[in-house]
């Protein structure tokens, strides 16, 4: 919690602000080698109708034989939220082609661009054999049930939509993971307006798809021992899902709880256990919310990227508490000092690390070359791992699709 805050009035917002974050941002750096290779393979086209594409937060990606689609998501394309621009959720859904040759492998839009069953945001992505398992999400008005898979018919040129069994109850800002035969989902909220923060914790074993009937459908699992949370981080690898970090909002609008807190879930005994979170033996524990992750191509361990530390969201909040119970001019200056604070922005964390399970240690592994993107899937498609579009700064979006690929490992975090 913020503690004798800084008068907006008492220095230039502008200097302050940006003073404020690059101090935040460099100290929450962990030392880490190169060990990824970097490429911008493509930027996101506009959907059919549109002249521009911001890019999208919060959208379905996955990889399907040689293509990867992305489906949905949200943005601010009549201006940044803070300037009164509403956000706007899209259905389209993208097709990237991978054309190989014996000298070559280059990235190209189809032309031909599907469409989600209703346009949607912040659910999670799970990669099938046979396509991409998209589940829950929202829009401005719900969150949803609906379970569906995006496959590419390569001769039709199209784009299919496959139901599956919808969630128990709607979720959105949850995350999820395959582990063996089965998809987990954990955490989320199951309303926008006034949603609380759940520990809701859902599986759907795969392997019983071909019986059909009430033998396929999601299973509501315990929960880990541990605050309700949304935007946590899941991956899995061997017999285990692992859960790290999130934030819980308070419901009667008091601070947010940032979380540092971790726990894996042995799938074959159905228990939780608790563990070091992020960090943890190397220093404090820290909050890595919204990172994509997953595990990385061969086996070797689970990739994180990137993440938001919640310093700044923090921050805003509070100053915001400060507006609603101070004079008009004092409100004013707290409205402008976070305006201040969302232009100066530097972007999340553009770390890479990397946990090995055997051991619980964490390493540095590499830098994001450029700013990172949160909010999205890191989609793991042959020997590499794409970062698609996602949000680079509150409320902004970035177009990009990045390639990344491990070429060594490094050393442990200091």
């Amino acid at each position: 919690m913020m503690r004798n805050p800084i008068s907006p009035n008492s220095l230039p917002v502008r200097k302050l602000a940006g003073a404020l974050l690059l101090t935040f941002v460099s100290g929450a750096q962990m030392f880490a080698k190169d060990a990824m290779q970097w490429e911008e393979v493509s930027v996101l086209p506009p959907a059919k109708g549109e002249l521009i594409q911001m890019g999208v937060a919060g959208a379905f990606a996955g990889a399907h034989g040689d293509v990867l689609m992305i489906g949905g998501g949200a943005n601010f394309p009549q201006g940044l939220p803070w300037e009164g621009g509403p956000k706007v959720w899209w259905d389209t859904v993208f097709v990237l082609e991978r054309k190989t040759t014996d000298t070559s492998v280059t990235y190209d839009w189809a032309e031909e661009q599907g469409k989600l069953p209703a346009a949607a945001a912040y659910g999670v992505s799970v990669p099938l054999d046979d396509g991409v398992l998209c589940i829950g999400g929202c829009n401005a008005k719900a969150c949803f049930t609906d379970v569906f898979a995006l496959r590419w018919d390569a001769t039709k040129r199209a784009v299919e939509v496959v139901n599956y069994p919808p969630l128990p109850r709607p979720l959105a800002f949850m995350a999820g993971a395959r582990v063996g035969d089965w998809v987990f989902v954990a955490g989320g909220q199951e309303a926008v307006d006034g949603g609380r923060a759940t520990k809701d914790f859902f599986g759907l074993n795969l392997a019983q798809q071909a019986a059909g009937g009430d033998a396929f459908k999601w299973v509501e699992l315990p929960a880990w021992d541990g605050p309700a949370r949304i935007l946590p981080v899941v991956a899995g690898q061997g017999d285990s899902l692992y859960l790290w970090s999130g934030r819980k909002p308070d419901a009667e609008g008091g601070p947010t709880e940032i979380l540092t807190d971790a726990y894996s879930y042995d799938i074959t005994g159905k228990t939780w256990s608790k563990m070091p979170g992020v960090g943890a033996g190397e220093g404090m524990p820290r909050c890595i919310m919204a990172a994509a992750s997953c595990a990385a191509p061969g086996g070797d361990g689970i990739l994180v990227f990137g993440g938001a530390d919640g310093i700044v969201m923090q921050m805003l909040e509070h100053n915001g508490r400060k507006a609603r119970s101070s004079n008009k001019s004092e409100a004013e200056a707290f409205g402008r000092f976070n305006i201040a604070l969302l232009e100066n922005h530097p972007g999340f964390s553009r770390e890479v690390i990397s946990f090995d399970p055997a051991t619980g240690a964490w390493t540095g592994i590499g830098s994001f070359p450029d700013l990172c993107p949160v909010t999205t899937p890191a989609v793991t498609w042959g020997e590499s791992i794409f970062l698609p579009s996602g949000e680079v700064r509150p409320g902004v979006r970035s177009g990009r699709i990045w390639k990344g690929t491990v070429v060594k490992i490094a050393e442990t975090i200091k």
